[in-house]
């Protein structure tokens, strides 16, 4: 039997032999978005921990670790360069 599988954009790759895959092996991101993510998450940390030690309310301190994760990311994205 053959099976024929199909890439992201559509096209066909080679067929594979039962067993076999044609899925290209390798990360599923790059070390400069594990850096942005590490950042992010340690900046989304602190910002809960400080929310937390200021009003004692758990969802605000998740609220503002969630927002500072979002916010942090996407600062460290354009400040890290390709």
């Amino acid at each position: 039997m053959t099976v024929r599988v199909f890439g992201r954009g559509g096209q066909r790759n080679e067929a594979t032999e039962p067993g076999e895959s044609a899925a290209p092996r390798g990360s599923h991101f790059s070390p400069r978005t594990g850096l942005i993510a590490l950042y992010a998450v340690v900046i989304a940390v602190l910002a809960g921990v400080l929310t937390f030690i200021g009003e004692h309310r758990p969802a605000a301190s998740v609220a503002a670790g969630g927002v500072a994760f979002v916010s942090a990311f996407m600062f460290f994205d354009k400040i890290i360069g390709d």
